[in-house]
């Protein structure tokens, strides 16, 4: 009989172990889907089931299902993970932008109107076209999955079953169109390869293979589960849905729906469950929308971990930290050693060594970043693949970088197209070689109306302690003002009253100061040709005046520069600073109006000094409102030329908005001036902008027309202002802009503008 009570009360209690789930179910594995900015939600689903005390014993993911899943491997918290992806450092390596800190812009080429670059490369002696593969640089990412994963990949031992919990996640081999399955080797490569979106993101090369993001054969990998680790039961996070019908002009909805070959979501009851967490409008890239998707993940978890609650073991929270905490107690500090160059020649090797040369026999990963960004600014690098190696004899990481090089050639195409006769064509070349030391050379020419220009350049880096950048440029070019400021594009008789032509050589030395900043000196050597009406007023059949200009001129300037963009700037600030001394001569020959009349020849020396300070600075003043300043200052004690027209053409000029470029502008130009404004911005989207402008300029002292030619007037003349209210698209290759500009005391008060592209010229020989 008591045997008997014992196998009742043993049968029981078996009864009771399997209802409790402690026999049923004794591991339990978690499958996070892909699908973008939705995958975020995946972060509270952890969170609702941390909080409800369930033990996760493995994990497998696919793309942003991937990327979350491996922080949670590697002991992230949910509020951890919440606290990444909703900051601005997350959001740069999404739309691979560089932190203003480590943008190096000191080695910058002057701008232009370039909107498509495509590079060149040769094979059996025929040149090929290398259109981009992806939108976005996938350097920050690259060096971010780096820094997170680098120490968790040395504390496993490159082994993702000795993470804190086991891991797996999926690639896509498109070649032979077949998932790729991460189980070992460096946790950051399997991260990388997993979110490689296809055109988004460059792909991931492993063994000569080409990895994209694993959704598209495997976008729900539970049987990845099943087959390495045999869990009792499943959980699944499903964000991703069927792709919506494409439109015409959305080309990654396009993508999906073509690459994305259908996945079952559903695991059968016996073995697991399906939270599916349905997102409305959330787009792939919605990376802003990260606490709301975040709070829809953990809403939608915690209302259905009821219907699973009984089937899952569960541990303490204290259980969950030791577990936690014995894992990251194994993870080594991220102290660099030694930097190991791969994929280039031997003397580009030296080149690249040496300009990221370590001063310490031991470096940081801030100082590592810094020394990654400055290589990958260079020009003529197409991608730097990072890797962090843990050498456990020295108990330090070693950096290897791949480097893959772009083709020596790239040519460049812009201009800008407009309703005015102001439209201009933009072609450009450029050749690199890198060597011990770098070259560039290229050129570029503008065709138009008003604007014809060439420029050919030399820049010779050389790498040492201080990188020295000397740079040598010869161009000319053709400068038309017509009596009509804006003309009719359809217009083809408009006369030109002013013509400036001017060649010019121009040659500088520099070196870097900070990241964003340099300091150089230069001397430039300018030929100026002016052909003018003094009177807007001419009759067709007078001559033009003419006065021609040699000038030498001496600059020392500092420059510092993290604006955001070419032109209509809404991030950033630049600070400009120089001192030019001018030397040379001055020709004027009268214009005759028959050829029975005398022309009066006049010439003198020139001779000046220059001071020239510009500064621009934008801030947020919330998530749509921005405002940006402006000052412009010149003083000098240039002297005045033979008369009033050939002063004012030779005078500098203030121009704060992209039309006033266009412009003669009377009431903008003074040998000395000062000049402010603010530049107020409404963000409606990320490209969409409404950028106003106001703006005060002062000649610090007039130049005023007399009837015996020109003198300067008094200190301090009108003040003068220039609105400006317009709407800028930023396409993928150049601005879209409409508005209207006002100028007080033009002629023309008032200018309507449409424009696709940019209005930038070559620089003048006094710059």
């Amino acid at each position: 009989m008591r045997r008997q009570v014992k196998y009742i009360l043993l049968f029981n209690i078996i009864i009771m172990m399997m209802n409790m789930g402690l026999l049923y179910a004794q591991k339990t594995g978690l499958v996070l889907s892909g699908g973008g900015a939705k995958g975020l939600a995946h972060i509270g689903l952890i969170k609702a089931l941390e909080e409800e005390g369930i033990k996760i014993d493995y994990i497998s993911g696919t793309s942003m299902g991937g990327i979350i899943g491996a922080l949670y491997s590697m002991g992230y918290t949910a509020d951890e993970m919440k606290l990444l992806v909703s900051s601005e450092e997350f959001l740069q390596w999404s739309t691979g932008t560089i932190e203003r800190e480590l943008q190096f812009t000191y080695k910058n080429n002057e701008s232009n109107s370039a909107m498509i670059n495509i590079d060149l490369t040769f094979k059996e002696e025929k040149p090929e076209e290398a259109l981009p593969t992806h939108l976005i640089s996938s350097a920050v990412m690259d060096f971010a999955i780096m820094q997170i994963t680098c120490g968790e990949t040395a504390a496993a031992g490159n082994d993702f079953d000795k993470l804190m919990i086991p891991f797996r996640c999926v690639a896509a081999d498109i070649y032979n169109k077949k998932p790729v399955i991460f189980r070992k080797g460096n946790l950051g490569h399997a991260v990388r390869a997993t979110m490689s979106y296809p055109l988004y993101f460059e792909p991931y090369i492993k063994d000569s293979i080409v990895l994209f993001d694993g959704g598209i054969y495997n976008n729900f990998p539970y049987d990845v589960l099943i087959d390495d680790f045999q869990p009792d039961f499943i959980i699944g996070s499903k964000v991703a849905n069927k792709p919506e019908r494409p439109h015409k002009d959305d080309i990654m909805l396009q993508l999906e729906n073509m690459i994305m070959q259908p996945t079952s979501y559903e695991i059968p009851d016996s073995i697991g469950y399906v939270v599916d967490i349905k997102m409305e409008n959330v787009d792939m890239l919605d990376f802003k929308k990260a606490d709301s998707i975040i709070a829809k993940g953990y809403s939608v978890a915690k209302e259905q971990i009821k219907n699973f609650r009984n089937r899952v073991i569960t541990e303490s929270p204290e259980e969950l930290s030791k577990r936690r905490k014995q894992f990251r107690a194994k993870i080594p500090d991220p102290v660099f050693r030694n930097i190991f160059i791969e994929g280039v020649k031997e003397r580009q090797k030296e080149y690249i060594t040496n300009l990221i040369s370590q001063k310490d026999s031991l470096i940081g990963i801030e100082k590592l970043k810094e020394e990654y960004f400055k290589l990958v600014a260079e020009e003529n690098i197409e991608s730097v693949r990072p890797e962090a190696k843990y050498n456990h004899d020295k108990g330090t990481f070693d950096l290897y970088l791949n480097i893959k090089l772009k083709g020596a050639y790239t040519i460049e195409a812009g201009g800008l197209l407009g309703l005015t006769i102001y439209n201009q064509a933009y072609l450009g070349f450029n050749y690199y070689k890198m060597s011990d030391i770098y070259n560039r050379l290229s050129g570029n020419m503008y065709f138009g109306r008003n604007y014809t220009s060439f420029r050919i350049s030399h820049r010779i880096t050389v790498p040492q302690r201080k990188l020295l950048l000397i740079d040598m440029k010869l161009s000319g070019y053709s400068r038309n003002y017509f009596t009509s400021e804006i003309t009719s594009l359809f217009e083809t008789t408009v006369p030109a009253y002013i013509t400036r032509k001017e060649g010019n050589l121009r040659t500088s030395f520099g070196v870097p100061m900070t990241n964003n900043s340099s300091i150089k000196a230069g001397l430039n050597f300018s030929w100026i040709n002016d052909l003018y009406y003094k009177s807007i007023d001419f009759e067709s059949m007078e001559e033009q005046d003419q006065t021609r200009y040699f000038y030498g001129t001496a600059r020392l300037f500092f420059e510092s520069n993290t604006l955001n963009r070419k032109q209509y700037y809404t991030e950033g600030s630049y600070l400009f600073a120089g001192i030019y001394y001018n030397l040379g001569f001055e020709l004027y020959k009268e214009g005759a109006i028959d050829s029975l009349s005398q022309q009066e020849m006049y010439n003198q020396e020139r001779g000046w000094l220059a001071f020239k300070l510009k500064s621009m600075s934008y801030y947020d003043l919330s998530k749509k409102l921005s405002l940006g300043s402006l000052v412009d200052i010149v003083i000098s004690n240039k002297g005045l030329s033979n008369n009033y027209t050939a002063t004012m053409i030779d005078a500098y000029k203030f121009e704060p908005t992209p039309i006033s470029k266009t412009l003669f502008g009377y009431s903008l130009r003074a040998n000395s001036y000062a000049a402010a404004g603010v530049i107020p911005i409404y963000n409606i989207t990320t490209q969409l902008k409404i950028i106003g402008g106001l703006y005060l300029f002062s000649p610090i002292l007039e130049i005023k027309k007399t009837e015996n030619g020109v003198e300067y007037g008094k200190y301090y003349g009108d003040i003068n202002a220039i609105g400006e209210i317009c709407v800028v698209y930023h396409t993928s290759i150049g601005p879209v802009s409409a508005g209207i500009n006002y100028f007080s005391d033009e002629r023309q008060k008032l200018f309507i503008f449409l424009n696709f592209g940019y209005i930038l010229f070559n620089k003048t020989g006094r710059e």
